[in-house]
């Protein structure tokens, strides 16, 4: 029987070398040949013998002892579909597969699926003979062999850095494809050192400031820390200083105390180290360790001597002298002079030359003076008289140079006066 085939070809053939179309008869063992002739873009798939698939791709049998019926199915025909990706960035899937090719019947619909790496997207099918996929991955098989290409391209993610405070933070790009190495750099303000950084978004780990760009956006922070600084107090022999913290950190407020030991006083601060300037007693921390130094001095009292005439004599023992401390002040009168007293503010303070005393307070001590008294020459006047019965005499003694002097003789009864001898 020959027949079209849902209309896509025709049948016939020969019985021992005679052709035949439709009903033939032939006897049992005759040598039967099949002949296809397929419309366009068509060919014979597969024959059947008595509806049972025959595998004699020759289309040839021998006559059964029976009638026979003999079918030839028509269809489309198959061609060869090779499946490529650019750069490894992805995958072509076909029904749930991923064929490097796939043999493919014409002009049936077929759907490609493009399967990205993460971090990568789908751009486009490129195929040769070109324009044959479209963007959603349909097709109609053509009737030829032809390829087809997948072509991805790397997403690029953000990278932000980003800081509570304290410093700057920066990456090496703004964004980046998957597998891209990125840097990190932290640069903190001045009081702050660079703590760690932390990952608020993103599959990363951070190793030296460094991390490999994940299939996502990522966001990191440099979290910076304060310094802390230190604080160095010390006194000297005549004191003592404390402050209110061994450490801080930049801007903090320091106080200061300084405690004299006894009979002595705070002089002030001195900074060796540090730059600060110290204002009752405080100062405010700055970037960088602080030495401070308090200035101790024992108590000192100034005591004078001086004179109140120069020319009479002069005064030693003045000078400063720690408080509570033994002080002698000598007065030493120049030659025909002698020391009178010691006064202070015009009063008395010692009629001693040598004034010992405790210092307690500044002294301005003058040292008074005064001329001796002349030195007058006395003479002796002896009287007598002679002879002895003759008289008696008066006025002799001791007297001063220049004093009048007067000797009486008074002669007795019988006797008068002559002269003085």
């Amino acid at each position: 029987e020959g027949k079209y085939a849902n209309g896509t070809g025709y049948l016939n053939g020969t019985v021992n070398g005679v052709n035949i179309n439709g009903l033939t008869y032939a006897p049992a063992g005759t040598f039967i040949s099949i002949y296809t002739t397929p419309d366009d873009g068509y060919t014979d798939a597969r024959w059947f013998l008595n509806d049972a698939i025959n595998s004699n791709d020759r289309r040839v049998f021998d006559m059964p002892a029976k009638d026979t019926v003999v079918r030839v199915d028509f269809e489309f025909p198959f061609y060869m579909v090779r499946f490529e990706v650019e750069n490894d960035y992805g995958s072509i899937k076909f029904n749930g597969i991923t064929p490097e090719s796939q043999l493919l019947q014409s002009r049936k619909s077929y759907t490609l699926t493009a399967c990205p790496k993460d971090g990568y997207r789908f751009v486009r099918w490129e195929t040769n003979p070109a324009n044959i996929v479209n963007s959603d991955g349909t097709f109609i098989m053509p009737y030829c062999d032809f390829s087809v290409k997948a072509v991805y391209e790397a997403i690029p993610y953000a990278v932000t850095a980003i800081t509570d405070g304290g410093g700057s933070a920066s990456a090496s790009a703004e964004t980046a494809a998957v597998g891209t190495e990125i840097t990190l750099n932290a640069s903190p303000d001045t009081g702050y050192r660079f703590k760690e950084w932390e990952v608020v978004s993103g599959d990363v780990t951070v190793t030296d400031n460094v991390f490999v760009m994940p299939a996502s956006n990522v966001t990191v922070k440099a979290v910076f820390e304060p310094v802390s600084y230190n604080v160095t107090v010390s006194g000297d022999d005549n004191g003592s200083v404390t402050s209110n913290v061994a450490s801080a950190f930049a801007g903090e407020n320091i106080v200061l105390e300084a405690v004299p030991k006894e009979n002595c006083i705070f002089v002030g601060w001195y900074v060796p180290s540090g730059n600060v300037t110290i204002t009752n007693n405080q100062f405010v921390m700055p970037c960088g360790d602080v030495e401070v130094q308090g200035v101790f001095a024992p108590i000192t009292y100034t005591v004078t001597a001086d004179t109140s005439q120069e020319n009479y004599g002069y005064a030693t023992g003045g000078g400063k002298y720690d408080k509570n401390a033994s002080v002698t002040v000598t007065a030493t009168p120049n030659s025909g002079c002698h020391f009178v007293k010691w006064t202070e503010n015009g009063s008395e303070a010692s009629t001693s030359a040598s004034y010992t005393f405790s210092a307690t307070a500044d002294r301005a001590l003058v040292a008074v003076f005064e001329e001796d008294a002349p030195v007058t020459a006395t003479y002796t006047v002896s009287v007598s008289a002679s002879p002895a019965e003759g008289g008696t005499v008066s006025g002799g003694g001791t007297y001063d140079e220049n004093t009048a002097v007067t000797v009486t003789a008074t002669p007795n009864s019988g006797c008068h006066f002559v002269k003085w001898t």
